[in-house]
């Protein structure tokens, strides 16, 4: 009866906490517990949350695939106007459309490239790679536009030498106006939106409220405040200060515990017809 016994006390159990395993293997057999393969929990985390994010803002494949039609016709456009028509300028236009093709291209190959990672597993040096180098291509970009409106700006006779390359060159500048302006643009709107919401909301809100007649009114018998009588809430529940024995009371007809001061509940019954506490109308819909 013993030997089984001993036995079992010499196998390792992972419940046993005198257990002469070897708390390595189970690191290494627990991939929770293996950071040096699955990196720690706050950076999986991390890459988890980022990864929803872009999947959420890019991901999409009708917005990628109007990105990618957008940057297409851009592209055809310029190249267009780069081989038919004139392009001798003061300044170096033609060579400020040609960079900013060259950003398109490479747009197309990083828009690609994030679509592939959504769909694809990918190794996360790759991920570091491609947003390494989309930092980068952001950078330049903002650096070649302030270069092109230079060059645009202090171009005198453009719109006589060149017509369409000029123009071209200005829009591909509000392109960039507008690529990093867009986040204060919003902010501004927002803000412009916030009030115009708050201000419809109160016009078409107080459009539900019925206010009380003047019959309506005359209907409240007012009484001096009796602890003994009114045994409600000894607040007013409109002002909030407590009822005193000389104090004008009034007690609406759905509750005779729901008192109120008497101007309170009157300048309350003029604006919306309803008990501050219970919200039942003063005067039944059906009457």
């Amino acid at each position: 009866m013993e030997a089984p016994q001993e036995k079992d006390q010499l196998v390792p159990s992972a419940n046993n906490p005198n257990s002469n395993s070897n708390p390595n293997e189970n690191a290494e057999s627990d991939p929770l517990l293996a950071p040096q393969d699955r990196g720690s929990s706050r950076s999986l985390v991390r890459d988890a949350v980022e990864e929803a994010i872009l999947r959420s803002l890019n991901g999409s494949r009708s917005i990628l695939t109007i990105s990618m039609l957008f940057i297409f016709a851009r592209i055809l456009t310029s190249i267009l106007i780069l081989a038919l028509c004139d392009t001798d300028t003061d300044t170096p236009l033609k060579t400020f459309i040609i960079v900013l093709i060259a950003i398109d291209i490479c747009n197309i190959f990083i828009n690609g490239s994030k679509h592939y990672m959504y769909t694809n597993p990918a190794s996360d040096g790759f991920k570091r790679a491609i947003g390494g180098f989309s930092t980068l291509l952001a950078l330049f970009y903002f650096a070649w536009q302030i270069t092109g409106n230079v060059w645009f700006y202090s171009c005198d006779d453009c719109w006589d030498d060149a017509v369409e390359l000029t123009t071209l060159s200005l829009i591909y500048i509000i392109f960039g106006y507008l690529h990093f302006c867009w986040p204060v643009l919003f902010c501004c709107c927002l803000c412009l939106c916030i009030p115009v919401l708050i201000l419809g909301l109160a016009v078409f809100g107080r459009g539900s409220q019925t206010p009380a007649t003047k019959e309506m009114l005359e209907k409240l018998v007012a009484e001096e405040y009796d602890p003994s009588k009114h045994t409600g809430d000894r607040t007013c529940a409109i002002c909030s200060e407590e009822f005193q024995i000389s104090d004008k009371v009034c007690a609406l007809p759905c509750d005779g515990r729901h008192i109120f001061h008497e101007n309170c509940i009157k300048n309350w019954l003029k604006v919306n017809a309803i008990c501050p506490l219970c919200r039942m109308p003063l005067v039944p819909e059906n009457s």
